[in-house]
């Protein structure tokens, strides 16, 4: 008897701040990208749990990690994303193993906001059953064991985390895995999965993910000492554009499934790593604007008179991450960066609160929950001619070259203000 075809599904892991803060940015990402929640609790044996809060995993290979030094667990929130295949699993530290769903109902509803942080793209090989969440949730389960290994076990490292969730401090990439500069894990497909053709209908979806922008230190190395570039160069991923490079996914979900990623390498004189971009194809940008405008902050990006540009979404339970819808069916070599990247070069004690965070009056704003509100500068009117050496004093650093002067910091990511022609 011929075996069953074993599929591929990538697996995009975001790291998040707590397990509460997973919840809400996939309720957001259900909303604004059309997104299926994956019920992690299919197979719970309680029922008097909310649905979003019960969480079977306890005793897996990433919770074992870093016992006994470490006895917290890690808590998994995931959705799919229909039209590529996409599985998005948000991963936070809980509080406790054996209890995640306690963790979460006795946790602070705080209004600080959730920075999301890129940790890894994998594939995952399922056996394409009937049930699409069946195979979306082995396929996270898939992934925790994936990070398991990777993941830095010195008690160290152990004691390092505990002490970032007692200041209440985030937790980034590189506490997780180590790699340099908090460079993401990847886990490519072989020649084989990709030359696999799966015929299958395609889903009539609105929205589904277009490609993934990762910048990065072309100083920062992983472990066998390639560069992020090199390690897409070196895989078999198929380059549909001078850039770009295509991850197939063979569900059952998509005919033309999968998303592209786009390396994106800073520039010497930067002093930050600036934020990942997820990029999501959509029919019209005046559509979501209308149907979306009032749940999140959305800016324009890269429009002129020859091309419609890009939306960019601000939402406080999704920051960090620059999200974007585009309308273009054709893939690019060019790609607009926002003004993160632009400042990536700056002193931030130079700038003004207010560079990178949409403000406006909020009398204009209205309910809207995405707004933040515009803050006061503490230096309003204290400036002098010694600010800039003062703040060059804070970052010595910045006097040296290397990658030691580079690191990935969470900040807001907003539009360029730059006038276009």
């Amino acid at each position: 008897m011929r075996p069953s075809q074993r599929l591929l599904r990538p697996v995009v892991t975001l790291l998040s701040d707590s397990p509460r803060a997973s919840v809400k940015a996939s309720e957001v990402l259900q909303r604004l990208f059309n997104m299926e929640h994956i019920d992690m609790s299919r197979h719970h044996k309680s029922s008097d749990i909310n649905r979003l809060e019960r969480n079977p995993i306890e005793d897996d290979a990433l919770n074992k990690a870093l016992l006994p030094y470490f006895r917290r667990g890690f808590h998994s929130v995931g959705c799919l994303d229909k039209g590529s295949g996409t599985i998005f699993h948000l991963l936070s530290l809980a509080c406790d193993t054996r209890n995640t769903e306690h963790s979460i109902s006795a946790e602070k509803d705080n209004e600080r906001m959730n920075y999301l942080s890129l940790l890894s793209i994998t594939e995952t090989r399922i056996s394409g059953k009937e049930n699409v969440i069946d195979d979306c949730i082995a396929s996270i389960h898939g992934t925790r064991d994936i990070i398991a290994r990777h993941m830095d076990k010195s008690m160290l490292n152990a004691l390092k985390l505990l002490a970032m969730q007692f200041l209440n401090k985030p937790i980034t990439p590189h506490h997780i895995t180590s790699l340099d500069n908090g460079l993401p894990l990847f886990l490519f497909p072989d020649d084989e999965t990709l030359k696999t053709d799966e015929k299958s209908g395609q889903v009539q979806s609105k929205l589904k993910l277009r490609e993934i922008v990762i910048p990065f230190d072309d100083e920062s190395t992983y472990p066998n000492g390639l560069t992020l570039l090199q390690s897409l160069s070196n895989s078999a991923l198929p380059r549909p554009k001078t850039g770009l490079f295509q991850w197939t996914s063979t569900s059952k979900l998509s005919a033309n499934g999968g998303f592209t990623i786009r390396p994106l390498p800073i520039a010497k004189v930067d002093l930050n790593v600036p934020s990942p971009s997820i990029i999501f194809q959509c029919e019209s940008l005046d559509q979501v604007q209308s149907e979306f405008s009032r749940h999140a902050i959305l800016n324009k990006v890269g429009f002129n008179s020859m091309t419609p540009g890009q939306l960019m979404v601000n939402h406080h339970n999704l920051q960090g991450i620059d999200l974007r819808y585009c309308q273009s069916k054709e893939l690019s070599s060019i790609f607009q960066e926002a003004q993160e990247s632009l400042m990536a070069g700056s002193l931030d004690d130079l700038q003004n609160v207010n560079v990178m965070v949409k403000g406006g009056n909020p009398q204009s704003v209205g309910e809207n929950p995405a707004a933040s509100p515009t803050r006061v500068d503490s230096m309003n009117g204290l400036g002098d001619c010694w600010v800039e050496f003062r703040a060059n004093l804070k970052r010595p650093m910045g006097y040296f070259e290397g990658k030691s002067r580079r690191k990935s910091v969470q900040r807001t990511v907003k539009a360029p203000d730059l006038p276009y022609e």
